[in-house]
């Protein structure tokens, strides 16, 4: 559940658009972080990722790129 308040402060502040682009942008990073875990066996197919430092490093990207 934190991650929809994260989710939800992050929308009012930056837009629709931005927001969007961070979200897509995490999901991406989380999606091949995932999949390098699973290859190199640190993790099985049922293990879970925190969420939340990928948004923070997606919104950090967003932001120093400028983009979104």
């Amino acid at each position: 559940m934190g991650d929809v308040y994260v989710v939800l402060l992050l929308g009012l502040m930056t837009g629709f658009e931005r927001t969007f682009t961070v979200l897509f942008l995490s999901m991406v990073m989380t999606a091949l972080t995932g999949l390098a875990c699973i290859a190199f066996g640190s993790r099985k197919k049922k293990d879970s990722l925190p969420y939340i430092p990928f948004v923070l490093g997606a919104f950090v990207s967003v932001m120093i790129l400028g983009r979104g």
